[in-house]
């Protein structure tokens, strides 16, 4: 099945055909398979990671990562309870993820949440859906570009 793909996939999945077309003045289409159950990403099958292994481009604007949305996370307590900003991300080699402000290191104020919850907090967290397996994103504020770089081990 050929599904349209949405512009603001574009420069996360496109960049090739941006530059061809300087810009994104064009459209592009997104071939999606289903499974050997013949069930697509976007139905409820047995196959639980066909969704990650084909993300689907034509949705989930607000919500770019391909983890599932329920998926628990580690921050602390100053980002839930006191809106600190999220200067730091990291995604561990066992896929762990951590969202926190640099405010603490102490293990009594590490907080759970849902993905979906902390990417509400912060929608900017959406530039960082394909950071891989041990490695970090950092900015200084919560107004600068976010910064990669691998975890030191």
């Amino acid at each position: 099945m050929f599904i349209k793909i949405h512009k603001d996939n574009y420069s996360d999945y496109l960049g090739y055909g941006i530059w061809f077309n300087n810009g994104k003045d064009f459209e592009a289409y997104q071939l999606v398979w289903p499974n050997k159950n013949g069930d697509f990403p976007w139905n409820k099958g047995d196959d639980e990671d066909l969704d990650i292994r084909q993300p689907i481009l034509d949705r989930n604007m607000d919500f770019k990562f391909l983890e599932k949305e329920n998926l628990a996370i580690y921050t602390t307590k100053y980002i839930i309870e006191l809106e600190k900003p999220i200067l730091y991300v990291y995604h561990e080699q066992n896929g762990d993820w951590q969202f926190v402000c640099g405010t603490t290191d102490n293990n009594e104020d590490v907080k759970t949440a849902c993905l979906k919850d902390i990417i509400e907090i912060d929608n900017s967290l959406n530039e960082l859906f394909n950071l891989g397996l041990g490695e970090y994103a950092y900015r200084k504020s919560i107004n600068d570009k976010w910064q990669r770089d691998k975890i030191e081990t």
